[in-house]
């Protein structure tokens, strides 16, 4: 038979170790939405660290898959074409017509393929 004892800091007698570590654990932790303060220990304050860093992976993420589906789109939406006149390639708007010289910002890093002779 196993006996439950008490823990060692809720003792009588540990009681200023017990206001002694509450103490070192205890945290005035700032909402930056909210502009309240509030106490808590140290391990909530990690749990809410913790929270807030994939809160922020998950948006850097969501932006990322994002600006994929604009590209995407964007490539479907411009044709790139070779200007025999100028030699240099160019771009038109499939959807409206109009054509530009400089490769559509929306495109980023990425180009479109060339074109086919």
């Amino acid at each position: 038979v196993i006996e439950a004892t008490e823990p060692f800091l809720m003792k009588p007698e540990n009681q200023d170790a017990c206001v002694e570590w509450l103490l070192k654990k205890l945290r005035l932790s700032r909402n930056k939405r909210t502009k309240r303060t509030r106490l808590i220990l140290q391990y909530e304050e990690d749990v809410d660290a913790k929270d807030e860093a994939a809160c922020k992976l998950q948006g850097i993420w969501r932006q990322k898959q994002a600006r994929k589906r604009i590209r995407h789109k964007a490539r479907q939406q411009y044709e790139k074409m070779w200007d025999k006149d100028n030699y240099c390639h160019y771009y038109i708007n499939v959807k409206t017509g109009v054509s530009q010289y400089k490769k559509p910002s929306i495109l980023g890093s990425e180009d479109l393929d060339d074109p086919v002779d």
